[in-house]
């Protein structure tokens, strides 16, 4: 039975459509209701066992380290750096994790908030299971959009801009947090490295997983109902800090 231990937080993006708030720090040391993001999910992380924060920076990413140090409560936190995060996505963030993925490990964009149920429940999933938390897909949604099988196995994922015809409810919004066993790390560190040397950077590492979605199976964790806020702009900010 594989326990996870540690967390991979992508952090480096611009956070461009969230200006001026991240003129001089970025997206995931924004305040919602005056607890930083970045804080709130190391708190989650650190309540549930998980030992080792690994956080990878980018833009202005001095700025997260002072802010963080070297340990956030009992758990220790590592840097990696995204020195071209201007021009990669965040594939190129995950493969520049990949030996924390191999072992196994949480895979988190650290521009999501959420409450602790949401982490303490994919972590109680089939430990030989890498699991995908998702919400139910609406039209209030757009982004990274998977399609379940009657397992919950995803099928299908695509990136999702206009209205769909219909709404079914195989489909599922992603929240930007994954439980990775050691044994799919091992593939996705495979399939990032070959996307890498193609020199294929600019993607979303949702579109690497969608392309191998046959090779190695992931699960759908069921978040619906939950509360949880990817924060991209303001608005969003403003809808996090109603529901938190």
């Amino acid at each position: 039975m594989q326990e996870i231990k540690k967390a991979v937080v992508l952090a480096a993006g611009l956070g461009s459509r969230l200006k001026p708030l991240t003129d001089t720090a970025p997206k995931c040391l924004t305040e919602v209701n005056g607890k930083v993001l970045l804080e709130h999910t190391l708190g989650i992380l650190e309540n549930n066992g998980i030992d080792e924060a690994v956080i990878v920076v980018g833009y202005l990413g001095d700025v997260v380290i002072d802010k963080i140090g070297p340990e956030f409560g009992k758990m220790k936190v590592t840097y990696l750096w995204n020195k071209i995060y201007e021009k990669t996505n965040s594939m190129y963030s995950a493969w520049l994790a990949r030996e924390y993925l191999e072992q196994g490990a949480m895979l988190i964009e650290g521009d999501t908030i959420f409450e602790e149920s949401l982490v303490r429940g994919v972590l109680g999933e089939h430990p030989g299971r890498a699991c995908w938390v998702g919400d139910r897909f609406t039209p209030v949604y757009d982004g990274s959009m998977s399609t379940t099988d009657s397992e919950n196995r995803i099928v299908e994922l695509r990136i999702v801009r206009e209205k769909l015809r219909e709404y079914r409810s195989n489909y599922f919004k992603s929240t930007g947090v994954l439980k990775i066993t050691s044994e799919y790390g091992r593939a996705l560190s495979r399939w990032l490295d070959e996307d890498v040397r193609r020199g294929n950077v600019r993607i979303y590492f949702d579109i690497v997983i969608a392309g191998h979605l046959a090779d190695a199976p992931i699960y759908m964790h069921d978040f619906t109902g939950g509360k949880w806020v990817e924060i991209d702009d303001i608005g969003d900010l403003r809808r996090a800090e109603q529901l938190f």
